[in-house]
């Protein structure tokens, strides 16, 4: 009996791997059953993320939504800071203008010194009571400009503690404001058993939950601006950072306006110190809420 022929394996074909499916023309055959859901997250490896951004502008251009999504797409890496503007100022130089007092006789006197070892502005006010005048840096609202992140540092002084804690004193004085607009920002108002940092926008709520301050003390404060979230009246929130002996968090909140000005002030006879200025601004963009609609009124 002859022998039976061994038969030979038959060639294997070319090889294809489930990457191979994401290249060329299949990829958008594929995505076209995919829910956008299952296309975001479709990255396993690195290999896979390589061509992921690839696979995302072409089911973007078949649905006319390329431009669209390019925008959003540069708008979120400019979200991360890479070209905002910056107002950076540590000394009373032409950056700065006056500011005239509120109160007809109130005066103030600006300088740049050392005091303490810390190179810085100083706002000395001489008035009764009232807004003293200080200094101010002013914008252009029609820019349509956002507020990112502020920075500085700060202390203040009490020349009259009696005065300032005295009956109403609470609600008649107050050091080193740091306002951006016409009501964000923050200040230091006597307590019955301090002084606190508070922020506009907080009436009712209790003295005991702002951070303490103490007179003569250095601090830095750090304001980050939430422009995605939105709050009833046109408002958006604020998360505050207080360094001190301690580090404070907290959040506030203030309206959505174009950058206007910075303020610095203080309100009935006081000293404040003001260092390490940086003010974080850019135009708005498609993933910031709307500004506020009275302010165009």
């Amino acid at each position: 009996m002859a022998k039976q022929a061994r038969q030979r394996a038959p060639n294997p074909g070319p090889s294809t791997s489930l990457l191979d499916l994401w290249r060329g023309d299949l990829s958008e055959v594929i995505a076209a059953f995919l829910p956008l859901k299952a296309i975001a997250t479709m990255p396993v490896s690195r290999r896979f993320r390589d061509r992921h951004p690839v696979i995302l502008f072409s089911v973007a251009r078949r649905h006319g939504a390329l431009r669209a999504g390019t925008g959003a797409l540069l708008d979120a890496v400019a979200a991360t800071g890479r070209e905002w503007s910056r107002f950076c100022s540590d000394a009373a130089d032409d950056a700065w203008d006056a500011l005239p007092a509120v109160i007809p006789g109130g005066s103030f006197t600006c300088s740049t010194n050392a005091s303490g070892g810390v190179r810085h502005i100083q706002i000395d006010t001489t008035v009764r009571t009232g807004h003293g005048g200080g200094l101010v840096r002013r914008f252009d609202s029609a820019d349509r400009l956002c507020l990112r992140r502020v920075k500085y540092r700060f202390s203040f002084s009490d020349p009259d503690p009696d005065a300032s804690h005295g009956p109403g004193g609470s609600g008649l004085h107050a050091f080193g404001y740091f306002c951006m607009n016409d009501d964000g920002g923050l200040y230091v108002c006597p307590t019955s058993t301090g002084y606190a940092l508070k922020s506009f926008n907080t009436d009712g709520v209790a003295d005991d939950e702002f951070p303490r301050m103490e007179p003569d003390t250095w601090y830095e404060v750090t304001i980050t601006y939430d422009w995605t979230t939105a709050l009833g009246n046109d408002k958006m929130w604020l998360d505050v950072v207080v360094k001190g002996e301690d580090e404070i968090k907290y959040r506030t909140r203030c309206s959505c306006e174009p950058l206007k000005a910075i303020t610095l002030y203080n309100f009935a006879p006081g000293v404040a110190r003001y260092t390490a200025i940086e003010v974080n601004y850019s135009k708005q963009t498609s993933r910031d809420r709307r500004f506020a609609t009275w302010h165009w009124m």
